[in-house]
């Protein structure tokens, strides 16, 4: 074996440990930044009419699928919208119709085991 070979193993093996280590890292502030999506529950609305979700689990929805499976519009880069803020604007599709077609008529019939059909699953 060469003199001094030693410690090239050894800058090898400091090389792979720093890579690993910043992958490591990568990946869990990835996972961070992926979890922080909005809050975990809140109240969606029909504007203040009287059938309105409370205590909607956003963070659960988050485990099943990507933001764009709800915010369908969402541009790359930016922050998802509220829904209302498109659906209640001028758009063709009002709020309620959005709701029941992209939750109950999409997913929770989908996932029928798992989700709600029935109006009191929701608006309890």
């Amino acid at each position: 074996m060469k003199k001094g070979g030693g410690m090239f193993v050894k800058k090898k093996i400091v090389v792979f440990a720093v890579v690993l280590a910043m992958g490591c890292m990568g990946a869990l502030t990835g996972s961070a930044f992926a979890e922080n999506k909005g809050p975990e529950t809140m109240t969606l609305d029909y504007n203040g009419k009287k059938k309105k979700v409370e205590n909607f689990k956003h963070h659960v929805h988050q485990a099943k699928t990507d933001c764009k499976g709800c915010h369908h519009k969402m541009e790359a880069g930016h922050d998802p919208k509220a829904c209302k803020s498109c659906h209640e604007s001028g758009n063709k599709v009002k709020i309620k119709k959005a709701y029941h077609k992209t939750c109950k008529d999409g997913c929770h019939k989908k996932h029928k085991d798992k989700a709600p059909t029935k109006c009191k699953g929701c608006h309890g």
